[in-house]
């Protein structure tokens, strides 16, 4: 194995442990990472559709409507008739769900809040600086295939 391929594998891991910590995050919430996800797509685009969170987190669609049936039916989310087209239902929060998701959105910020509080600015700025190039490099080698 060579110096890029151990990397690459260090790279994988780190990225495994973060995805294992939201996880570990969303069971304390008392709900799924998938559900966490949508919740937070919902909580910054009140009044977004199911299309709107499958175009946004490329889940499949019964999965999309399982997780707002379900929310709907606990009472988290309510489902608006689109005045535009009746067929549609906006999602938004319920006062119940509004007061859970600030709850959950507010603690995941304090979280990473502290965490990049470990790190001096200099570490953090070039983290993220070399995260934004990697994105670019990775979107601009899959468009080339």
């Amino acid at each position: 194995m060579d110096d890029i391929e151990k990397l690459v594998c260090r790279f994988c891991d780190a990225q495994h442990e973060i995805s294992m910590a939201y996880e570990e995050f969303a069971k304390q919430t008392g709900y799924s990472y998938t559900s966490i996800q949508i919740m937070h797509l919902i909580y910054n685009n009140p009044g977004c559709t199911q299309k709107m969170l499958n175009e946004r987190t490329l889940f499949p669609k019964q999965t999309i409507n399982a997780v707002i049936t379900n929310l709907y039916n606990n009472g988290v989310v309510e489902l608006r008739e689109d005045p535009e087209d009746r067929r549609t239902k906006d999602i938004y929060y319920s006062t119940e769900g509004e007061k859970t998701a600030e709850g959950i959105f507010d603690r995941a910020q304090q979280i990473v809040r502290r965490s990049m509080a470990g790190l001096r600015i200099e570490e953090l700025s070039a983290l993220i600086e070399t995260m934004e190039k990697f994105s670019n490099l990775m979107k601009d080698e899959i468009q080339d295939l």
